[in-house]
């Protein structure tokens, strides 16, 4: 899977829905947290914190806690020894002015004294009376005697991100001084450039990567004076008479990650900047503030040994279930064209049978014309035998006419012993013989047919259910994750609801205090629930996405396989093998009357039945004798009364031999006929079959090639690398926890709040 493809997948309807429903969440919190202080930060501390800012306006209050509540959401919640705040104090256009840090070394342990580092002029300690002496390197010592100490001081070191603000009346560039009083279509544009980088190693490689910083802006805008508000990479919140606005950015992370915007698609971005745009009426603007936090992405996964373990197994079956796939259509190619080259050979045998068939016919008509002639001369010899006696002489030059006829039926009968007429008795042999073999092959082949339509059913069959199976745990994921989401929203509604009870009673009386107790136990409860709520979400949208794959490889073999049935069925190959083995049935019945026709055969009773062959042989017998006979005629007129009788007789039995013959050549003509038909609608439809088994063949040779193996060749290049290059730049954000210094040894946590000047 190339770093492309991954991407578009997570800009995919599940990822969108999760990150969109998460991000939904985290505001709605951020945004009615104005009336409540981080829940750590209680009793004695909150009084006196908005005691020190009952000279500061309003605005700067809440966007204080809005954002501050933004970071509890978004940073890792841990416990650590000192955490550091760094204020930035910038004109309108973001430029610093004067750079304030406040620390706050924890003293979990009630030590009588704490060891700190600080590079810091003018520290002061904001919370106590607590002294401290300077050491070495910037080393200190607190006496704190067992409290935390609360201290700040100033700085001249540059901040690692800076914020560039720019302003536009009418899409044109303006100052901030000259737009206050203005009216009209504004733009206000937050750049920010990320200063800190760190040197990481990739496949080997020294590589330079920015800090992962994440940067929150805010700004309260009056409804009164500013319509239609809206932002970029961020969200709008209305709140009373005025729309807070909070953006979001990440800049260098794109960078850090080495992607272009072509990679993520038009609608799905980076975002390194933010931008405000309204209608307004007299501009004027009380500040802005923004939070900078370096751990993010710390609580982010990215190289859990399972499911990479499980992936790369789903690719081996995957590159495996192809080269299958691209042998069976291959072996199917082969077995066509096999088919294909035979069937010029069984239109050429059809055609000429048909051909021998139709000639045999003819002289079979010619014998049955040449019998009934001499039955009817038998009969009216035997009841004219006085007569005969009388015209013996006439007798005896019939009788030598007769016997050239009887010699001539041998002929034809034994064949001329040139090889070129084999003679009827050989032919029908050779005619039976074969058309039984054409037939026993036939019936295979209808067989075979018939076998391979029932395995492409139960393929398909099989890969439905398969599809069907994957489809349904998908729906199911699917459901499950719209559960998980209905029940945040629910938390998220019940918070809301308490909410409104704050705000309808006196900050002075019980209630409030009642219902600020409830409210805040309420929002610990939506923050915990927010963060097991994105766990859950991606093992969901992962088993969607597992799923989907399976349902999506098991319909692709059922349109294949329906495919070729298809082809198949639209060449009616199925019909055409029938019509084939039914004409080849009918040759060889007729073949096998014609053999028995000619050569005798043995009843159901065990009586033996003339054939043409051997009534041929006792005519020609007969005339012999009758020839030798006709001297003695006169001497002997009683032997020639029965030798008359046993012509006429002999005559009788070949007349039904050859009227048998006859009535079984129209079927012969008939199954010939037949066959030469069938099997030219056979090779047509060998010939379909033969080019939609190339096409299939061709199309899975090409789908393995430029599809699946590309897909399993890129995955361990690729993408290992991407998340080889996000656990690095993790790991650099987590490793950035203070501005100023930490003691050796102790854990740190530090975070920028930038305050632009308002303008009026």
């Amino acid at each position: 899977m190339k770093r492309k493809d991954l991407l578009q997948y997570l800009k995919g309807k599940h990822a969108m829905k999760v990150t969109a429903a998460v991000l939904a969440a985290a505001l709605l919190v951020s945004s009615v947290s104005v009336y409540h202080v981080n829940a750590e930060r209680n009793g004695e501390e909150q009084e006196e914190e908005f005691e020190e800012k009952e000279s500061e306006n309003e605005t700067e209050e809440a966007l204080s806690q809005v954002l501050d509540s933004e970071i509890s959401d978004a940073s890792r919640e841990e416990q650590v020894d000192k955490e550091e705040t760094v204020y930035v104090i910038s004109d309108a256009k973001g430029n610093a002015k004067e750079v304030i840090v406040s620390d706050w070394l924890k003293n979990p342990e009630q030590k009588a004294s704490l060891p700190d580092a600080s590079d810091l002029e003018e520290i002061e300690n904001v919370k106590g009376d607590e002294t401290f002496t300077k050491g070495d390197n910037h080393t200190i010592t607190w006496q704190a005697d067992g409290a935390d100490i609360y201290y700040q001081g100033k700085t001249e070191k540059k901040v690692p991100v800076e914020v560039k603000i720019t302003y536009y009346l009418e899409d044109k560039e303006i100052a901030p001084e000259e737009l206050a009083g203005k009216s009209g279509n504004v733009k206000i544009r937050f750049d920010y450039v990320n200063k800190e980088k760190q040197t990481i190693t990739i496949n080997g490689k020294e590589e330079e990567i920015y800090v992962p910083f994440t940067v929150l802006t805010g700004m309260m805008l009056p409804t009164e004076n500013f319509k239609n508000v809206t932002v970029k990479n961020g969200k709008v919140l209305s709140e009373g008479n005025h729309d807070i606005v909070v953006g979001v950015a990440f800049p260098g992370l794109k960078d850090s990650l080495a992607i272009s915007s072509g990679d993520l698609g038009t609608d799905m971005e980076i975002p390194d900047y933010v931008e405000v745009s309204a209608r307004v009426t007299d501009f004027s603007l009380d500040m802005t503030m923004s939070a900078v936090l370096s751990d993010v992405l710390s609580d982010v996964n990215l190289t859990e040994s399972g499911k990479m373990d499980e992936l790369n197994d789903s690719m081996d079956e995957l590159s495996a279930a192809s080269g299958k796939l691209v042998d069976g259509s291959g072996e199917l190619k082969d077995g066509v064209d096999t088919l294909h080259s035979k069937t010029g050979d069984l239109k050429d045998g059809a055609d000429s049978l048909s051909k021998g068939v139709r000639e045999y016919t003819d002289g079979v008509g010619q014998l049955s014309s040449g019998i009934g002639s001499l039955k009817e001369g038998t009969s009216k010899l035997n009841g004219n035998v006085p007569a005969l006696l009388e015209g013996v002489s006439d007798l005896n030059k019939g009788t030598k006419d007769a016997k050239k006829g009887a010699d001539s039926l041998v002929k034809g009968y034994q064949g001329d012993g040139t090889g070129k007429n084999p003679g009827a008795a050989a032919g029908a042999a050779s005619l039976a013989q074969g058309a039984a073999q054409l037939s026993q092959g036939m019936t295979a082949l209808s067989q075979g047919v018939e076998g391979m339509f029932a395995t492409i059913d139960q393929s398909i069959g099989e890969n439905q259910a398969n599809a069907q199976a994957a489809s349904q745990a998908a729906q199911a994921a699917s459901g499950a994750l719209e559960g998980h989401l209905t029940e945040f929203g629910t938390k998220v509604g019940e918070l809301m609801a308490i909410q409104q009870q704050l705000n309808s009673v006196s900050a002075n009386s019980a209630e409030y205090a009642a219902y600020s107790q409830a409210y805040q136990a309420k929002a610990a409860e939506v923050q915990a629930g927010l963060g097991s709520l994105q766990t859950i979400i991606a093992a969901d949208v992962q088993s969607i996405s597992d799923y989907s794959a399976k349902a999506g490889g098991a319909l692709g073999a059922v349109q294949a396989l329906q495919a070729i049935k298809e082809k198949a069925e639209q060449s009616e190959l199925t019909g055409n093998v029938k019509k084939l083995s039914q004409g080849a049935n009918q040759v060889a019945a007729g073949a096998e009357a014609l053999d028995k026709g000619i050569n005798g055969y043995t009843n159901e009773k065990g009586e033996k039945v003339m054939g043409l062959a051997e009534g041929t042989a006792s005519l020609q017998k007969g005339l012999e004798q009758l020839a030798k006979g006709t001297s003695t005629l006169n001497k002997k007129g009683g032997t020639l009364k029965s030798g008359v009788e046993q012509l006429d007789s002999g005559a009788g039995k070949l007349s039904e031999g050859v009227a048998q013959l006859t009535g079984n050549s129209s079927k012969l003509t008939e199954g010939a006929n037949a066959l030469s038909n069938g099997a030219g609608q056979f090779a047509e439809g060998v010939e379909k079959l033969k080019s939609g088994a190339e096409e299939l063949n061709n199309g899975m040779i090409q789908f393995d090639e430029e599809g699946i193996q590309k897909l399993t060749d890129t995955f361990n290049g690729d993408i290992g690398t991407l998340l080889d290059r996000l656990e690095k730049i993790k790991e650099s954000g987590e490793n950035y926890n203070t501005f100023t210094a930490l003691p050796e040894g102790s854990s740190g946590k530090v975070k920028f709040v930038i305050k632009t000047e308002g303008i009026k």
